[in-house]
């Protein structure tokens, strides 16, 4: 092989190592994009996942509120109810023992 040949030859090995660097470069800039936008994704979903988990405790945190507050009229209405009905009872006998006084 003469020089020549093997300049040539070493030539052509070099071009081929640039142009497979420039494509490996290519490639990892790709690469880095995709990342990054997988990053940006991730973080985006992130939000908005604390932002629904905040969204449901808030929703969660106000239901038993309002059950608790439910509770509390629900226990009041029915003493006033019974205090109703102690009344009623109350006035019936006084009614009753009107009648029979009249009679």
């Amino acid at each position: 092989m003469t020089s020549e040949e093997r300049f040539a030859q070493i030539e052509s090995l070099l071009l081929a190592a640039s142009e497979r660097i420039f494509a490996l470069q290519q490639q990892t800039e790709s690469t880095q994009r995709q990342v990054d936008a997988n990053s940006q994704a991730i973080a985006h979903l992130t939000r908005d996942m604390r932002e629904s988990i905040e969204d449901l405790v808030q929703i969660s945190t106000d239901t038993i509120l309002m059950v608790a507050e439910n509770s509390t009229a629900i226990r009041s209405m029915q003493t006033e109810v019974r205090g109703l009905q102690v009344e009623n009872r109350r006035i019936l006998r006084e009614l009753r023992d009107r009648r029979r006084d009249e009679n």
